[in-house]
């Protein structure tokens, strides 16, 4: 028998020294149960049940394969987002395609998700196979349907569905069972897997090699078992489809057959998600119940799952509207339709007839963005009229209030105002699309500048030769014309004014638009030069964001001259 002492839950030397004879803190064990620990672990706190279990059950090797993945060599030359793709060029049904979906690790989800990397694998990996650095491990076990986790120990053990269709990293281990899936998926995705894995795993990593050393125990109701993974899997699976980041995406969430009121939908959707999400809770507490009981742990562990590791998300108001407005930007530039479902275009020959109905995308994939409205086409308008194509123009003023006050609760201003600075300011639209786009946008915010006076939204995907040109003529130089025609009238303003008031405020005007006309002409001898040099502006959609948005910064290798808004990639 050794006994040893506990302090590593203590920070200072003085309170180490303080609860050094703390019978709490004392743990007596034996060299019979070190011994039945795998791989010369010493975690001495751990209970005695926990370890005689790892000599009466088989462990997880038993029962699975478990394996390590793909070290490309180079993410940034082998990896994408799904989304920065055509999406013709991605192998989801398993064709003969360059990319492949891929799976990554990435944030705390169980059961379904974070599906959102590709790798390129054009004829079975040859590239990355050349790649000096690469080292594309089990190979055989790519494409075929399994579990896995993300690798990087940052806070719960979460495991996930991975599709048939998809190759895996280094960092995402994966478990392959023909036998036993569902009852790993629930032992991992339960308070038992985590007991085991907290001190059989390294530190920083939830090891493969630990994981196939855990015991397990088969439980008395295989049925019920198969019966909760299935709908876990299925919940969290139509959580994560719901928003665009998933390929599976179809259409917003808030907007369903016949809606004319956006604020039903969103406390229709809220309930959808909190139903959801309970669902979700209880069935990961009986799970609990039953995996814990299997084990023999019931005094030990607690069956209840608690709020904060339940992964399926509820609604957020902002969150939704924020989507919503991503959304409705999508239909305008073609990307989505509310003709149809899914990614529309992504790629190839712009074929305008695909699109029918009310509500028809813009003519080149680029639109304006001005903070007062002086065209009826620019993206606010564009914005504006999509909301009342989808719920009606009685509700308009409503619908508009309601977007406005998620957007901004607070404010006095004008829902349409609100609705423009958002879209306008680059700390509004463009820094929440960068954000959940992870900073790989599609949707490219052009900018001469910090006085805003020109800004354009460009689709990536819709981009040609003749883009640059046409930002140009069509909205670069009309802008301009607008300015100029505003600023005689604020000129005339100043004149007329019968108060100090109405003649300060013109002439604040005035150089507000004599700033925005310097930035503008400036920014004309830019982009004539990029037009003017257009080779060096063209891009393969392979390449990625990364590699193409950069073409436009740091024009002639200026750091003050950008084409568009700098952003860390």
């Amino acid at each position: 028998m050794a006994t040893f002492i506990k302090l590593t839950d203590y920070s200072s030397a003085d309170i180490k020294e303080q609860e050094f004879f703390n019978k709490k803190n004392h743990y007596t064990i034996s060299d019979k149960n070190f011994r039945s620990l795998p791989g010369g672990i010493y975690s001495y706190w751990i209970s005695e049940k926990l370890i005689q279990n790892f000599s009466q059950y088989k462990n997880v090797k038993e029962y699975a394969n478990g394996k390590v993945g793909c070290q490309t060599g180079s993410n940034d030359l082998f990896l994408r987002f799904w989304f920065e793709l055509w999406t013709e060029h991605i192998a989801f049904e398993g064709s003969e395609k360059r990319w492949y979906p891929y799976n990554k690790g990435g944030t705390f989800r169980r059961w379904y998700g974070n599906n959102e990397y590709v790798v390129d694998w054009e004829n079975n990996g040859e590239r990355i196979k050349k790649y000096d650095g690469a080292y594309p491990r089990n190979t055989d076990f790519y494409f075929k349907s399994g579990l896995t986790w993300s690798d990087v120990k940052s806070g719960l053990l979460s495991m996930r569905k991975m599709p048939n269709n998809s190759a895996f990293d280094t960092c995402a281990p994966c478990l392959f069972s023909e036998t036993h899936e569902n009852l790993l998926f629930a032992i991992f995705n339960s308070k038992i897997g985590q007991a085991y894995m907290d001190f059989m795993s390294s530190p920083l990593h939830y090891t493969c090699g630990a994981l196939l050393e855990v015991p397990v125990a088969l439980p008395k109701n295989m049925e019920s078992i198969d019966s909760i993974v299935n709908e876990c899997v299925e919940i969290s699976k139509k959580d994560w489809d719901s928003f665009e980041i998933s390929y599976n995406f179809l259409r917003h969430p808030l907007i369903t057959k016949g809606a004319s009121n956006i604020e039903v939908e969103f406390d229709n959707w809220a309930k959808t998600c909190d139903e959801q999400f309970k669902r979700q809770q209880y069935l990961e507490t009986e799970l609990n119940k039953e995996i814990i009981s299997a084990y023999g742990l019931e005094t030990e562990l607690n069956e209840v799952v608690d709020e904060a590791s339940v992964t399926t998300r509820q609604a957020n108001l902002e969150r939704e509207v924020k989507s919503f407005i991503s959304y409705a930007v999508g239909c305008i530039m073609g990307r989505y339709s509310l003709e149809d479902t899914g990614v529309i275009y992504s790629g190839g020959n712009w074929d305008k007839s695909k699109y029918v109905g009310s509500f028809l995308p813009c003519e080149y994939g680029v639109m304006l963005i001005t903070d007062e409205q002086y065209f009826d086409t620019d993206l606010c308008t564009r914005v504006i009229d999509f909301i009342e194509t989808v719920y009606g123009k009685e509700n308009l003023n409503s619908n508009l209030n309601f977007i406005a006050r998620a957007l901004k609760p607070n404010s006095k201003e004008s829902a349409r105002k609100i609705i423009r600075s958002y879209l306008f300011d680059e700390k509004g639209f463009y820094e929440n699309h960068y954000q959940v786009y992870q900073r790989r946008p599609i949707y490219w915010m052009m900018s001469s500048g910090k006085s805003g006076g020109f800004r354009a939204l460009i689709y990536m995907n819709r981009y040609d030769q003749n883009t640059l040109s046409i930002i140009r003529s069509e909205l670069l130089h009309e802008l301009r014309y607008k300015y100029e025609a505003d600023r005689d009238l604020q000129q005339k303003r100043a004149n007329d004014a019968n108060t100090t008031v109405e003649r300060t405020e013109a002439k604040r005007k005035i150089t507000n638009l004599d700033k925005k006309m310097i930035e503008v002409n400036q920014y004309d001898d830019l982009v004539n030069h990029a037009t003017g040099n257009i080779s060096e502006y063209l891009f393969d959609l392979d390449d990625g964001v990364k590699v193409n948005y950069s073409k436009f910064l740091n024009i002639d290798g200026n750091e003050s001259q950008n084409l568009l808004v700098p952003i860390k990639l």
